[in-house]
C-alpha cells in the first residue's frame, strides 16, 4: 500500500488524464483532454479567468498541448476579462498565436500576483508623485 500525497489525491479528483508522466516517480508534464474539459467547464461562465503559470512543462513543444489547449478553451468564453501570467505561460500562448486574444498578458509572475493580492510593489511606489 503506497499513500498518496496531497498532489496525487487532487489529481485524482480531476480524472484518469489529468497528467501525462514519463515514469511513476517523475513530476506531472503536461495535462490531457479531460482535464482541458473539465477546466474549461469550471470556467465556462466565469467574468474573469487568472492563468497563473502553465499545466506542465510547456517549455517544451511536445508537453505544451495542455497549456495552449486550456489557453485556447479561455479565449472562447464570452465576455470574460482573461488574464494570463507569467513567463513561460506567455510564451505558450504567444508561440501559439493566441496573446492578442487575451485581456492582458505579464511576464511577471510573482510581481503580477503580488498586485493581485493588493501588496505594495516598490516599482509603483517609486512612480508616485
Amino acid at each position: 500500500f503506497k499513500q498518496k500525497t496531497a498532489y496525487e489525491i487532487r489529481l485524482s479528483l480531476v480524472g484518469s488524464e489529468m497528467c501525462i508522466r514519463d515514469s511513476d516517480e517523475a513530476a506531472a508534464l503536461d495535462i490531457g483532454p479531460e482535464t482541458v474539459r473539465s477546466f474549461s467547464e469550471v470556467f465556462s461562465n466565469a467574468h474573469t479567468i487568472l492563468l497563473a503559470g502553465p499545466m506542465g512543462a510547456c517549455e517544451t513543444s511536445e508537453f505544451a498541448t495542455g497549456t495552449i489547449e486550456l489557453a485556447r478553451a479561455m479565449t472562447r468564453v464570452a465576455g470574460a476579462f482573461t488574464v494570463a501570467i507569467g513567463a513561460e505561460t506567455t510564451r505558450a500562448i504567444r508561440s501559439a498565436g493566441l496573446a492578442d486574444r487575451f485581456s492582458h498578458v505579464s511576464m511577471g509572475d510573482r510581481a503580477a500576483l503580488e498586485f493581485l493580492r493588493g501588496a505594495e510593489l516598490p516599482g509603483l511606489v517609486a512612480l508616485e508623485p
